[in-house]
């Protein structure tokens, strides 16, 4: 009995503890188990935030290029020249600034083209806080007098990689003489 009694003794004894296999099995579960859904969530506010700047850098192009077409039209319904106002733009890139009521529309052959966020206004060239997005608008000449390509371009930061949506429209002389 006595040796029964010592090998029942030895058993209890090795049984005691966690070995360190078992003691790094179970930290490497609770790591998976902390860090999947971290991981999860960054991520998913990653995409968040680019989306968000994708539909910004959309409707700041759409913008651009509407002001513009407005401007054309106010031109014809005035019976002025169809692209007065626009020369900045032809054939070269310029700034679109619809809350920059004196000047609107600026040359900018190397000019900042960097868009503030002013909480009054909205985004502008003007004063606010400092973002990573910009734009510029570029006016092609197709046709002399009947047709030009207007191309908006806004870049912005998505982390470690510049991104950019280009939004592009044809307008034409529709009071030609």
């Amino acid at each position: 009995m006595h040796l029964f009694s010592k090998q029942r003794h030895k058993k209890v004894f090795l049984q005691r503890g966690f070995t360190l296999v078992e003691s790094l099995v179970a930290i490497s579960i609770l790591l998976f188990a902390i860090v999947a859904p971290m991981t999860l969530a960054s991520n998913g506010l990653q995409a968040s935030r680019d989306a968000r700047d994708q539909v910004v850098s959309f409707y700041l192009a759409q913008e651009a290029i509407d002001y513009i077409r407005s401007m054309r039209d106010t031109n014809a319904l005035k019976g002025s020249n169809w692209l007065s106002g626009l020369s900045a733009c032809l054939n070269g890139t310029c700034l679109v600034d619809v809350f920059n009521t004196a000047t609107p529309i600026q040359d900018c052959s190397n000019c900042d083209t960097s868009l503030r966020f002013n909480t009054a206004r909205g985004y502008t060239h003007g004063s606010g806080n400092a973002t990573t997005l910009t734009r510029t608008v570029t006016m092609t000449e197709i046709v002399p007098n009947e047709a030009v390509r207007v191309r908006a371009t806004v870049s912005w930061d998505a982390g470690l990689r510049r991104r950019s949506l280009t939004q592009e429209m044809v307008l034409f002389n529709w009071h030609i003489n």
